[in-house]
């Protein structure tokens, strides 16, 4: 079973919260949602700006979130997204159309995010 838990870009760092495993017991345990006097955010704006863990890793074993831009083994440039009811690989072709392919996984490395690089999803 996949961990259940979320990430938000909040007062210029990454918070992280929902079910996390501990990492002396293993066991999952309950985070709350952050808070930064940076930032003033109602529930509804935390919420909508989380990012879901998808339950994967890139080919360097880093965890993918939604909202993270990777680069395919062909070198081409996409965004992890949820669609409907599944997480999916947004592909951007030179003009900057985009094709979503459902299969996120082990072939791709994420090489940023949207808030932290959103110069990387520009179109070439």
């Amino acid at each position: 079973m996949r961990e259940k838990k979320f990430r938000i870009w909040l007062g210029g760092c990454w918070r992280y919260w929902g079910f996390i495993r501990h990492e002396a017991t293993g066991s999952l345990v309950f985070a709350g949602l952050p808070t930064t006097n940076q930032e003033s955010l109602t529930m509804e704006e935390l919420l909508e700006r989380s990012q879901e863990y998808t339950g994967l890793k890139d080919k360097t074993g880093k965890e993918i979130y939604e909202g993270d831009i990777f680069k395919t083994e062909n070198n081409y440039i996409g965004v992890v997204k949820w669609d409907e009811a599944q997480f999916v690989a947004a592909i951007l072709d030179e003009h900057g159309m985009e094709s979503l392919f459902y299969a996120v996984g082990m072939n791709i490395e994420v090489i940023g995010n949207i808030y932290e690089h959103p110069e990387l999803l520009e179109a070439k």
